[in-house]
């Protein structure tokens, strides 16, 4: 390739498919394309469908007789201008269309400013409708603040009397587990003193029984002094008095010896 055409290839090949319904395809290199791409790229290189510098032998005569138009044609063709020209229409083309799209646009923009002004007062009723409902979630969050405010200072209440409550509680547990090792120990005393209880009631029976024969011998012997000393003397020399007043002395003393033993026992 000696570079003639824009296109990184040594060797161009252009393809045109035509369809049963009626459509075609056209393709550079087997590359799909359209028709404009393989215009522009023909036009570069003077060989397009109406760019010939080659002129046949059969168009010389169309040349000579030619009216300055059609010359003009034929120079711009061998010159290259016609591309440029054929840009210069597609970009008029483009341009009409532009200016139709900015006219229909200009229609949407008068339409839509029509429609504007209803939806501008439905925007300010939901504007005001956003600050009514804005000041009524902020009252309902100072509300449910204060609630939540009361419910904690409840709950600190509630927490404070359980402690309270709690603390009550271990005291009470405290005095009772107190009492029932105070009840444990004198249980335990009960036993480990119940022997001796049992001792001190067999002795205190045995003494009751000893005293109540004390008690029967002192009569016995307050009797027989006083019948002693009531007696005649001729009845009275067969004991001395004396002797008689040691026994009655010594059997007080063992009355009261029994009596205080008794009184230990008892205590």
């Amino acid at each position: 390739s000696d570079g003639a055409l824009p296109i990184e290839y040594a060797e161009v090949t252009i393809t045109r498919i035509m369809f049963r319904n009626g459509g075609s395809e056209y393709q550079i290199n087997g590359d799909t394309c359209r028709l404009l791409d393989i215009q522009e790229l023909l036009s570069d290189s003077g060989i397009g469908r109406e760019m010939h510098v080659i002129v046949g032998q059969g168009q010389l005569d169309s040349v000579l007789h030619a009216d300055p138009m059609g010359r003009r044609a034929f120079i711009e063709e061998a010159a290259g201008v016609l591309k440029h020209r054929k840009r210069k229409e597609k970009a008029l083309r483009k341009l009409d269309a532009m200016g139709a799209n900015l006219a229909r646009v200009q229609d949407l923009t008068d339409e839509l400013r029509r429609q504007l002004k209803p939806l501008g007062r439905q925007a300010a009723v939901a504007r005001r409708a956003a600050v009514i409902q804005a000041d009524l979630r902020d009252a309902r969050l100072r509300l449910l603040a204060d609630d939540l405010v009361t419910l904690r200072d409840a709950l600190r209440d509630e927490i404070a009397d359980e402690a309270e409550l709690k603390k009550r509680k271990d005291a009470a547990e405290a005095e009772l587990k107190a009492a029932l090792a105070r009840e444990a120990e004198l249980e335990g005393e009960v036993r480990r003193l119940a022997p001796r209880l049992q001792r001190a009631q067999q002795t205190w029976y045995e003494l009751s029984q000893l005293a109540e024969r004390v008690r029967g011998t002192v009569s016995l012997a307050d009797a027989r002094v006083r019948s002693a000393t009531e007696a005649p003397a001729e009845e009275r020399r067969g004991r001395d008095p004396e002797d008689l007043e040691r026994e009655a002395a010594r059997i007080r003393e063992q009355e009261a010896e029994l009596t205080a033993a008794l009184e230990a026992a008892e205590h």
